[in-house]
């Protein structure tokens, strides 16, 4: 009979005590930071690092498996782990063997991932058309929250599909797990696309970004077009020297003459289009 238990990670010592599993194998939950396969001598010693995902999963999940022919014992702290291993484990029944178990494991795991992958392409469409609406208010701060998200999901799969790959060649059924091997190598190639796309709109972003200092600076020059050549005309007739001829009566003429080049200043970056 398949004996089959989900506990928390400071009574597993004893229960593997329990269950005749010794060795030096037992890791704190903290410990995990990746999917990895360990082969023991009396057991198979599954560590798993789910990284946070939308909706109800809004941290990581830590879960370390031992697996033997007759016996599967789970390990985990976090409660949105333990539902999802009593989730797997409600259908089995007691002739299951350990592939079973990890099918259903897999499957579990993998079942929402596309559905999560298409929601943040979609997302990554929707940021892409306000980016084109000129809405790049605190863009770098997202940027980097997605790129870490989109990375850490990447890694995931392909841990998964490397925990896959080892479990195959340490057991005799080696295609019953091919499908979610494929599956994980498929799910990395999509984050693949998601980064591409993160690049894009980075180029989109910097795109915005430099046309908007180039305004700024057309901005800036057509401004000192304008006030150039009133302050040489404002300097030159106030030095005020007694032999300048416009020095009595010369405000008229200098003023229409101010005026004269405002306005042909003016025609000329009309005429050339810079305003």
């Amino acid at each position: 009979m398949m004996r089959v238990k989900i506990a928390r990670f400071k009574d597993g010592p004893m229960i593997r005590k329990e269950w005749g599993i010794t060795g030096p194998f037992f890791v704190d939950s903290k410990e995990i930071s990746c999917c990895k396969l360990i082969s023991h001598p009396e057991c198979v010693e599954l560590r798993l690092w789910i990284p946070p995902h939308e909706g109800a999963v809004s941290k990581c999940i830590r879960i370390v498996g031992y697996l033997k022919e007759d016996m599967a014992l789970f390990l985990t702290d976090d409660e949105n782990g333990k539902l999802l291993l009593e989730k797997i484990m409600s259908p089995l029944e007691e002739e299951k063997n350990m592939m079973d178990i990890l099918g259903l494991l897999f499957q579990e795991l993998l079942s929402k991932e596309r559905e999560l992958l298409e929601r943040k392409e979609s997302s990554l469409s929707e940021r892409e058309l306000l980016l084109l609406e000129g809405r790049t208010y605190e863009f770098w701060k997202w940027d980097m929250e997605v790129r870490r998200e989109i990375l850490d999901l990447r890694e995931y799969y392909q841990e998964l599909a490397d925990v896959i790959g080892e479990m195959q060649s340490i057991t005799e059924s080696r295609d019953s797990l091919e499908g979610y091997r494929i599956k994980c190598e498929k799910l990395e190639r999509r984050t693949d696309n998601l980064l591409n796309q993160m690049e894009l709109i980075r180029e989109t972003y910097r795109a915005i970004v430099v046309e908007r200092q180039n305004k700024n600076m057309n901005t800036l020059t057509v401004a000192s077009m304008f006030f150039l050549p009133l302050n040489v005309i404002t300097g030159w007739f106030g030095m005020n020297f007694h032999n300048m001829p416009e020095l009595e009566h010369g405000y008229p003429y200098v003023a229409a003459v101010c005026v004269l080049l405002i306005l042909l200043i003016f025609w000329f970056f009309k005429k050339n289009r810079f305003l």
